[in-house]
């Protein structure tokens, strides 16, 4: 798995989050 994949899906998760 690729490291930047794993923070973009964290940073994602993360706005998702916030969004909510």
């Amino acid at each position: 798995m690729d490291v930047m994949t794993y923070s973009d899906a964290r940073a994602q998760l993360k706005g998702v989050m916030d969004r909510a």
